[in-house]
């Protein structure tokens, strides 16, 4: 099968750029652009917040939307940028403009170190973390009396230009929607959906999970702090009920949720949507408002659990006739024809190739990792076996640097990486597949290949990659598919195509023939054997007995955290070790029918 070397476009997953856009942008802007000429002050003033919420949610939407770390606290950016550009613009005389972007600036700085601390949290830790930042900033504020006013608050002067504050607000919005836009185009706004859906299998593909998120963190504080100056500048005064205001939040969420999260345009629909809703809410039940958008949010969640946008995406596709790709096994037929002359895994600089070495690791005291040595040879296929238990994909998850090791060392190619982060293990060249298949089910199957491209490739050459590693597969044709909807089988498939991206020198397997069918299995055992002819090795964990002795050079038999026989195939299967690790020990025969 011929792969064209033709440059490949590859499609956006949020907005595209076409004629029907930018006219339905323009159309917008221009609409907002002039609501001062045809617009009361009543309309304006609920312009101006309704613009404000939007680009709150577009804000939040950044790390909780792309990267799901869901904060339930961002009104500390919002109060903060409040307080350093009012205090800016009234003490230094700054212009609020200019208050409003060095207010934004400070934030941004404040939010590093932040992010390093609180995005080790995950889950509802980091949504109760940041609640906790926000209340720490409320605190702090009214401690700083003599800055800030305490609980009286700071009165500020006003404006008689509130139509430039009205087109500040419209500024600041519209560049938090080209920001989410131009992260969304980009292979950084896949590696944060892809870090939504598993951090982890994101970082052994090679990426730095931290820095990404740290970035994504820092952007998201910069548009709220300019708000929060510009909203403080509306009002013409700012306390710390309304800059850490706890419903702020919840009206931040219920706009990305409601929208639909990790999509550009859903968090505008969302903000469009709630701001109208809350508008005559408050107006109509100003007693009861809060509790009808609890009652709101829980109804989202259940019937609109991906929002919006995605749904009113999916009935267009469906009134233009789109279908999905058709669902078909992958099927063995000779070898496969695709050529892997550009497959070029890093040279070999020492051997052995991998050396573990009187390694220990232990879980509350227990060692379930004692003294594990072992060397992989080159160009070899090791295989792990032992009873469930034995430890066998912990010594995969330390050799990768999912786990850090208690004791001992490990070395590949000659260098030292049981002190090294994932990433820096998977530019090394040593990919990884699971027992359970770890794809990031919410993108495309060819999005999911993408993200695990070497850095430096332009998208063309990726994507030609990417499909070829499909077709040496055998999942050719399924581009389009979202991971989730791919059968078990498929999914080992698509995982063993991702590793193969980044032409790694040792693939390290967990279970690859468990659970899937004789025809698919014998498709691993043959990309297996193509790719360690090509220069790859591999170390494989597997329980089917009959695949390992047939495809493996070599055989580590782990018990209890510890090895306990190793050699060819043949020499393991007649261990007795090995037959007592399996099957307990070997009963002797005595003449006389005792039997110690």
């Amino acid at each position: 099968m011929t792969i064209s070397t033709q440059t490949t476009s590859l499609s956006s997953r949020g907005l595209r750029v076409n004629k029907t856009t930018v006219l339905a942008t323009l159309l917008v802007l221009a609409a907002l652009a002039t609501a001062p000429l045809w617009g009361s002050a009543y309309i304006r003033s609920f312009l101006s917040v309704t613009l404000m919420w939007v680009g709150l949610a577009l804000s939040w939407n950044i790390i909780s939307g792309y990267s799901g770390y869901v904060s339930l606290g961002h009104t500390a950016f919002f109060g903060m940028g409040a307080y350093v550009g009012a205090l800016l613009f009234s003490n230094l005389g700054m212009p609020w403009g200019l208050a409003a972007i060095v207010a934004g600036v400070i934030t941004s700085v404040v939010a590093v170190p932040i992010g390093y601390i609180l995005l080790r949290l995950r889950g509802p830790f980091f949504a109760v973390g940041m609640l906790g930042l926000s209340e720490v900033f409320r605190i702090g504020v009214n401690r700083l009396s003599a800055w800030t006013g305490g609980g009286h608050g700071l009165y500020l002067e006003t404006t008689s230009r509130l139509w430039l504050v009205y087109f500040g607000f419209m500024a600041i919005t519209l560049a938090a929607f080209l920001a989410t836009w131009l992260i969304d185009s980009l292979p950084y706004g896949r590696t944060l959906l892809a870090m939504r859906d598993d951090e982890v299998a994101t970082q052994v593909l090679g990426t730095p999970t931290t820095r990404a998120k740290v970035a994504a963190f820092v952007v998201s504080a910069f548009f709220p702090a300019m708000l929060g100056t510009t909203y403080a500048i509306f009002i013409s005064y700012i306390d710390p009920s309304s800059a850490f205001n706890l419903e702020y939040n919840l009206i931040m969420v219920l706009m990305g949720a409601l929208g639909g999260v990790g999509t550009v345009i859903g968090p505008v629909l969302g903000g469009a949507v709630v701001g109208g809703l809350r508008e005559s809410l408050w107006v109509s039940l100003p007693q009861l408002h809060l509790i009808l958008f609890g009652i709101i949010m829980v109804v989202t969640v259940l019937v609109l659990p991906d929002g919006l946008y995605p749904r009113i995406r999916g009935m267009v596709r469906r009134w233009r006739g789109a279908t999905e790709t058709t669902i078909r096994e992958a099927r063995v037929e000779g070898a496969p024809t695709i050529s892997l002359d550009e497959f070029s895994p890093p040279e070999v600089e020492a051997e052995p190739l991998l050396t573990v070495e009187s390694v220990i690791k232990s879980f509350a005291g227990r060692r379930v990792i004692d003294e594990c040595t072992f060397e992989i040879a080159p160009n070899s296929v090791t295989g792990l076996i032992g009873p469930n238990g034995s430890g066998k994909t912990t010594v995969l998850n330390l050799i990768n640097g999912i786990l850090n090791v208690d004791g001992g060392n490990i070395v590949f190619n000659g260098v030292r990486i049981d002190n090294k982060a994932p990433h820096q293990i998977g530019h090394l060249g040593i990919g990884r597949t699971y027992q359970i298949p770890r794809l990031f089910d919410r993108l495309t199957v060819l999005d999911n290949m993408m993200v695990a491209s070497p850095q430096g490739l332009s998208p063309g050459v990726s994507a030609q990659r990417a499909r070829q590693r499909l077709e040496l597969v055998g999942l050719g044709g399924f581009e389009e598919r979202l991971a989730g909807k791919l059968s078990y089988g498929q999914r080992k498939l698509l995982e063993m195509a991702r590793v193969l991206m980044g032409d790694p020198l040792l693939i390290l397997m967990d279970e690859p023939f468990a659970g899937v069918n004789p025809i698919l299995r014998e498709r691993i055992a043959e990309l297996v054997r193509i790719l360690g002819s090509h220069g790859v090795t591999f170390v494989v964990i597997g329980h089917e007995m009959t695949e390992m002795m047939a495809l493996c050079d070599r055989i580590v038999v782990m018990d209890q955290g510890a090895v306990i026989s190793e050699g060819s195939p043949a020499h393991v299967q007649q261990d007795p070790a090995v037959f007592e690790a399996y099957f307990g020990r070997r009963a002797e025969f005595i003449p006389n029918g005792r039997q110690p």
